[in-house]
């Protein structure tokens, strides 16, 4: 029983109107080859094929289902009555050969954070009543669940069930494949319900054939939806798939109309951009720009600059060793690379006799003086060098007298004399770090001192003035960092959806800088006074 035919057929579900992405993407969860579907396509549709899987469709694997697929999709486009049929089709084809007698029959899971928005894949179930090949599967049905015979026999049941802490609700038994609803905005800490919690619950026990569905509009830049997204769109394996599909309009026109969707745009872009472009964005109360942040991750190289004595400052989060993490940044203002105005020449290609266009910089003028963009910005950037940090088992391994050892040499032998910390500790670590010939200045937080610091980064940000080293942590944590208002009417600040250290020792370098280390690369900052 595949799924194209299932979601598509008068006898299954009876989408009959479905689009050349919803087919594209019932074939890809399948498994399943897609030349044929391909081929009778026109270039337009082929071109959305690739986009949603962010390479030639061609690289998608055809060797049965995809262990994990994680399906970012805009609203209203068909999805909660593909996975309804995605159950169905599961039922079928699942290998049970590994069940033994007495054994609970294995469950398809319908999995969100409450009962009742799992309700609605229940409700799209129903349709078993109305089609005779489905209704001769049915075993038994309550509010909640349906049970579909397999064909060796053994029940399979379908039921919607809320996620509980531990991801215990999925324990205890075979799963025949779990279905996240909504996961995309699932909140990933150890204090409520974890997605990353129910999945590693999930893995341990999905018979041959089962799947595990990660589904829904993106919403929060972190968590293991963004994280999967980051790392594996575009690289489709056996074991995990990232489908991005996206316009609206392409996946079903009949309800985005031209008219919706620029109503939509024009009220609320952030609604445009994830619930109808299928794109991660900033979300709510994010105390910096989703897109600011992005920008500002750059291949920083190599940077002669930063090794001059003095140049660099280490900048510190100690860990409280409650779980969270001893991380670290290295930060400098220094003058980014030149940035000329570009001299656009054409040639012919030797070889094909083809013509191409090529930039020829710097561009000088007739004193041999470099021309630059009008746009230049000739003032320092903020470089975050390098990131790193112990964590977890590693940090259970060391002292803080090893941390402050490791992190010495590593400041000596790239010319930093500084340290800047928060408060945590802060007499010890300076006792520690004066040990070994660094400077060192804590910072105490306090609300206010707080709110200037992410207000000066978000600025930096704004300007295009803070480049990041390419570190996924670093980025995802500030992507993550939020606020709240108080009653009194004060901001709040925290990572919402895990630990944010990485991200406190930028928001500690912007005391800093508050403090009066300017934005000027030849500056010597002491910290001994």
């Amino acid at each position: 029983m595949d799924l194209e035919t299932l979601f598509t057929s008068r006898t299954g579900f009876g989408v009959e109107s479905a689009t050349f992405l919803q087919r594209v993407i019932c074939r890809a969860t399948d498994g399943a080859p897609l030349d044929d579907l391909l081929a009778r396509g026109s270039d337009t549709d082929r071109a959305a094929a690739a986009r949603v899987f962010g390479c030639a469709p061609a690289a998608v694997s055809t060797a049965g289902p995809p262990l994990e697929v994680v399906d970012l999709e805009p609203v209203r486009c068909g999805k909660s009555l593909r996975y309804a049929a995605l159950a169905v089709a599961r039922s079928q084809t699942i290998d049970v050969s590994i069940v033994k007698p007495g054994e609970e029959p294995p469950r398809i899971s319908l999995l969100s954070t409450a009962t009742d928005t799992a309700g609605t894949l229940r409700g799209h179930l129903n349709v078993i009543h109305e089609r005779p090949a489905l209704r001769s599967l049915l075993v038994g049905e309550t509010a909640d669940s349906i049970t579909l015979q397999h064909p060796s026999g053994l029940p399979i049941e379908i039921k919607t069930i809320a996620a509980q802490r531990g991801g215990y609700s999925l324990a205890a038994r075979w799963s025949g494949s779990v279905i996240f609803d909504e996961a995309p905005g699932w909140h990933s800490t150890d204090k409520i319900v974890s997605l990353e919690e129910s999945r590693e619950q999930t893995l341990g026990r999905l018979l041959t054939g089962a799947q595990a569905i990660y589904g829904g509009s993106p919403w929060q830049p972190a968590g293991f939806c963004f994280d999967a997204w980051r790392g594996s769109f575009g690289k489709p394996t056996a074991d995990m798939l990232v489908i991005q599909a996206g316009p609206a309009w392409e996946l079903n026109p009949v309800y985005w109309t031209p008219e919706r969707v620029e109503r939509v745009k024009r009220t609320s872009p952030r609604t445009y951009q994830m619930h109808l472009l299928a794109q991660f964005g900033s979300a709510q109360n994010a105390a910096f720009d989703y897109d600011d942040v992005i920008a500002a991750r750059r291949a920083l190289g190599n940077i002669p600059d930063f090794y001059r004595p003095g140049r660099g400052v280490l900048a510190i989060d100690p860990s409280s060793l409650a779980g969270d993490a001893w991380a670290w940044t290295a930060l400098a203002w220094m003058y980014p690379p030149a940035d000329p105005v570009p001299v656009w020449l054409t040639s012919k290609d030797p070889a094909t006799g083809e013509t191409i266009e090529h930039v020829n910089s710097p561009t000088r003028d007739k004193s041999g003086q470099i021309i630059y963009r009008d746009d230049h910005d000739p003032r320092p950037k903020l470089y975050a060098v390098e990131c790193g940090a112990w964590e977890g088992a590693d940090l259970r391994r060391v002292s803080v007298d090893d941390i402050v050892s490791s992190l010495a040499r590593w400041c000596h032998s790239h010319g930093i004399t500084s340290v800047v910390s928060d408060q945590r500790e802060s007499a010890s670590l300076e006792s520690l770090f004066r040990r070994h010939r660094l400077n060192f200045k804590a910072y105490a937080w306090t609300n206010e001192s707080k709110d200037a610091a992410v207000t000066t980064l978000r600025r930096l940000f704004k300007e295009g003035r803070l480049w990041l080293c390419p570190n996924d942590r670093l980025q995802s944590e500030l992507l993550s960092y939020g606020y709240r208002l108080g009653a009194n009417g004060k901001f709040f600040y925290a990572g919402r959806f895990g630990h944010d250290d990485r991200a406190a020792t930028l928001i500690t370098f912007a005391h800093a800088i508050n403090d009066g280390f300017g934005e000027y690369p030849n500056v010597r900052f002491e910290t001994s006074r």
